[in-house]
């Protein structure tokens, strides 16, 4: 990523706007859905593709995580909404599936893939280390260590 944007800091599209990449970003991944859906695809670039993960925003009920996108969005700048699904990707392509983890692994030890780790945490502490990516207390990987093992990169 080019700029990183704190979306909890202001109007997604002020935000993005003030980074000087509204209307120019080539690809969204979105695990978040719901509210912020839409300004997202809007930033996008002509041709750009915004790929929908899942729907981690929640709601106050499950049908209000997922957004409602005109999709005359998708056809004034040809863009592109795809949806990945990767549980039901990787059971249906487990041999590729396989090769992609061990690719990825491969460069987590070469440190070319640096994981964010915002936290570890006690295996006891297991509640806290959920409260606090429920609350979006951290950032990136958390990680709960179980007792007497060994450090990890992920």
């Amino acid at each position: 990523a080019d700029v990183l944007i704190n979306y909890t800091k202001g109007s997604l599209k002020t935000l993005l706007k003030e980074a000087g990449v509204y209307g120019s970003i080539d690809v969204v991944y979105d695990p978040v859905g719901g509210d912020f859906s839409e300004p997202a695809i809007r930033a996008l670039a002509f041709g750009g593709r915004f790929i929908v993960i899942g729907f981690a925003a929640g709601g106050d009920t499950p049908k209000n995580a997922i957004a409602n996108v005109p999709l005359n969005l998708a056809l004034l700048n040809e863009r592109k909404i795809v949806g990945c699904l990767w549980g039901a990707w990787k059971m249906r392509n487990p041999e590729k599936n396989r090769e992609n983890t061990e690719k990825m692994l491969m460069l987590v030890q070469q440190e070319k893939l640096k994981p964010v780790v915002s936290k570890t945490y006690n295996f006891d502490n297991y509640r806290d280390a959920f409260e606090d990516m429920m609350t979006r207390k951290v950032v990136g990987k958390v990680i709960i260590q179980p007792e007497g093992a060994g450090t990890s990169k992920l």
